[in-house]
């Protein structure tokens, strides 16, 4: 017997499932969902749309069981759905079904969130990062992380291709903490056109990775580690970057890379302050090895910022090298409100047992933030910006988090503005900049 408690805490509001299942339906989901076989081509009690529907209704909750998803669900098509009939259609094809949207709705097209004048000339700009999320442990045999005291542990990471001139995700892939980033900047690279431009971090840099993107006529900008073999001239002599840093202060010089001089670019480097220095250097220390600490020329190279690009000093000063790298903070950002502001590391439920359960949990939550987190948050960061002020993303998805209706919160937006720009807008403050001012502003 359902209490009149539960059956007030299941209600689902008409303008959420009305809005999200047309957002569904825009994207072809019951087509896409009988092309797949994760659905039957008739089905005699609820569609794929409404399967879904529900069990974004359920996420957004914050209870996950199939208990909870059969009395969504039964609510929502005003019939008894039992939580073994929910069970049954919790399989691969239906994990299939959430990635497939979540690739269609990566297409949908939104805001610029960056100045293009700054990116004249790039069709696209990529930017390709990671991000963990920790699992229950008994999950380590399907998402396998790393060996520590404690024995295995379990991992899911997270590979995304963010496109900046755009605001779209254009790639967003599930693995574990194993597969590394090497093998993921060629596959990414597949995706790579002429006149893009690709920012990577470190852990993507190689030789190869980089010819790759040459050859298809893109572009790059990249860290790369002082211990690289680089010479200021084809089969010259390796430079001593300590040396040149200590002498020159900052650099920007042609260069080549690798023992075989394979590939010829700029080198860029700038000087980090005091305080940005030390604690790159603290947290070198603190995630070393006991008996494997950092030298003191390494500690003195964490010192500096070195960027490698092949974008000529016609179009780019070192300047605009060092703030178009700056750019890499937006996708940080936006992972930081996937696991602050969602929650969705610490949300994923104890008793999702098996990769179907947890990657069907991943997906949803992903095409939860692109169909309803992002669009919000592009318009009331324009809106914001307009009256000279920043949007912080975790503090808007938060707030739509908390407003469990959350596409009636877009429906009604009006109303909603004025406590989004007040409540979710970044403190000013005098004696420093946030992470959004410094993209838009360019400065350090």
């Amino acid at each position: 017997m359902i209490t009149s408690f539960e059956q007030q805490d299941v209600r689902i509001n008409d303008k959420l499932t009305n809005n999200f299942a047309k957002q569904l339906e825009r994207l072809g989901c019951d087509d896409l969902a009988r092309e797949l076989g994760a659905t039957k081509r008739t089905p005699r009690k609820c569609s794929a749309v409404n399967l879904l529907v529900s069990f974004m209704a359920m996420i957004s909750h914050g209870r996950c069981s199939y208990n909870i998803w059969a009395m969504f669900l039964s609510q929502l098509i005003d019939d008894t759905i039992s939580k073994k009939a929910i069970e049954k259609r919790v399989n691969h094809l239906l994990v299939q079904l959430a990635k497939g949207l979540l690739e269609a709705a990566l297409k949908v097209h939104h805001e610029k969130i960056v100045d293009p004048v700054l990116f004249s000339g790039f069709k696209r700009v990529l930017l390709h990062d990671a991000t963990h999320l920790g699992l229950p442990k008994y999950m380590s045999h399907v998402f396998p992380g790393s060996k520590n005291g404690h024995g295995e542990s379990a991992v899911a990471k997270i590979q995304a291709v963010f496109e900046m001139l755009t605001g779209n995700f254009i790639d967003i892939h599930l693995g574990s903490f194993r597969d590394t980033d090497l093998v993921d900047a060629s596959r990414a690279n597949q995706d790579v056109r002429k006149d893009d431009l690709v920012i990577r971090d470190l852990g993507y840099l190689s030789l190869i990775s980089l010819d790759e993107i040459i050859s298809k006529g893109a572009s790059f900008v990249n860290q790369i580690r002082s211990n690289w073999i680089i010479s200021r001239e084809c089969n010259g002599h390796r430079i001593d970057m300590l040396k040149e840093l200590t002498k020159h202060k900052s650099l920007d010089i042609d260069v080549f890379l690798g023992a075989k001089n394979t590939i010829k670019c700029r080198l860029v480097s700038v000087k980090l302050g005091e305080k940005a220095a030390a604690e790159r250097r603290r947290k070198a220390k603190m995630n070393a090895h006991k008996n494997r600490q950092p030298s003191k020329e390494k500690l003195k190279l964490l010192g500096y910022d070195i960027f490698i690009t092949d974008v000529p000093r016609e179009k780019w000063s070192s300047e605009k090298v060092v703030q178009v790298y700056a750019n890499r903070w937006y996708i940080e950002i936006l992972f930081k409100a996937w696991k602050n502001g969602m929650g969705i590391e610490k949300d994923i439920p104890n008793n999702y047992l098996d990769k179907d359960r947890v990657e069907l949990y991943l997906y949803m939550r992903m095409l939860q933030i692109v169909l309803l987190i992002m669009p919000l948050y592009h318009i009331t960061s324009r809106l914001a910006f307009a009256k000279g002020r920043q949007i912080s993303i975790v503090s808007v998805t938060k707030y739509i988090i908390d407003h469990i209706c959350i596409t009636t919160l877009i429906d009604s937006l009006p109303k909603h503005i004025e406590r989004i720009l007040y409540y979710c807008s970044y403190e000013h403050r005098k004696d420093r900049t946030n992470h959004i001012e410094r993209l838009i502003t360019g400065s350090s």
